[in-house]
Parts: C-alpha cells; sequence; structure tokens
C-alpha cells in the first residue's frame, strides 16, 4: 500500500493575493487575520510608551528641582557644604538621564504605534505604501531593540570592571 502524498508535507492553506504587489507574494487569511488584530494592541501599547516617556521626561525636571534647591542653599550659606554641592551634582546627572531615557523609551513607542497605524490603514485602503510602511516600522522597531541591548549588554561588563577597580582604589 503505497500512498502519493507525502505524510510529512506542510499543510497546505489557501494563499490570497495582496493587491498591488508583486507577483508571487501572497498572504494567507490567517496572516491578515493576525495582522488585523494586531493593530489595535500596537497602537495601544504605543500610546502608553508615549505617555511613559512623557513621564519619564516630565521626572528629570524634579531632578532640576533639587538642583535648584540645592544651588540655592549652597549659595545661601555661609560655609562650603558637600552635601549640598553633591546633591546638586545629583540633579545635573539625575536630569540628563532620565532626559535622555525619555527620548530613547519615545523611539520604540513611536515604531510600535505607526506600526499598529499603517496596519489599520492598510486595512482601510488596502493601500501597499501603508503595508510596506507598517513593515519598515517594526523592522526599526526591533533593529532600534536589537542595537539597545547589544549597548546594554557591552555596558555591564564595563560598569562591572569600573565598580571593582572602583572598591580596591578606595580601599
Amino acid at each position: 500500500m503505497y500512498d502519493e502524498t507525502n505524510p510529512y508535507q506542510s499543510p497546505q492553506t489557501e494563499s490570497i493575493p495582496v493587491s498591488g504587489t508583486q507577483s508571487g507574494t501572497f498572504f494567507t487569511e490567517s496572516m491578515l487575520d493576525n495582522l488585523r488584530r494586531t493593530a489595535p494592541w500596537a497602537r495601544f501599547i504605543g500610546i502608553l510608551g508615549f505617555i511613559c516617556a512623557g513621564l519619564i521626561i516630565l521626572s528629570s525636571f524634579s531632578f532640576i528641582m533639587i538642583l535648584i534647591t540645592s544651588t540655592g542653599a549652597l549659595f545661601a550659606s555661609s560655609g562650603f557644604e558637600w552635601a549640598e554641592l553633591f546633591r546638586g551634582t545629583v540633579g545635573i546627572i539625575g536630569a540628563i538621564v532620565y532626559s535622555v531615557l525619555g527620548a530613547l523609551y519615545f523611539l520604540p513607542a513611536r515604531f510600535l504605534y505607526v506600526f499598529g497605524t499603517k496596519i489599520r490603514n492598510y486595512f482601510l485602503s488596502y493601500n501597499r505604501e501603508d503595508l510596506e510602511a507598517a513593515f519598515r516600522n517594526n523592522f526599526f522597531l526591533w533593529k532600534f531593540l536589537g542595537i539597545f541591548v547589544i549597548v546594554i549588554l557591552t555596558a555591564i561588563p564595563v560598569f562591572i570592571i569600573a565598580s571593582i577597580i572602583l572598591v580596591f582604589s578606595l580601599s
């Protein structure tokens, strides 16, 4: 009993050509349905990312307020106080770090939001440019996150070595 069909063959599904694409490029109904259902979630998470980026940047102003009050107290005092100078330095460093983190948090949120918006626009108009822009922003999101992870993984050993050197130099 020999059967002509291959039991190890991948399952076959009906493919649907996407309007305006090159020949040979097809999306299955399942693919399109998953894209359609992903768009609102991508937009939602993108909006939450914008809100979080704004809150991070707003929190950098609290460090600036610490700086202002610390330097005011420093100049009002008659003597030189190291604690006030340290608080002022922490205020400057904190404001810079939080502003940079807010800007870094904004970028992936933007890519994700535009991805969701372009997918939604694609299903409203079936315009090829919207689909291309959606996938381009999806690529930018993952490229940004990949580079960010590489930078963080590179910085961790540097900080560990710097901490060890600092501990031994203080003792």
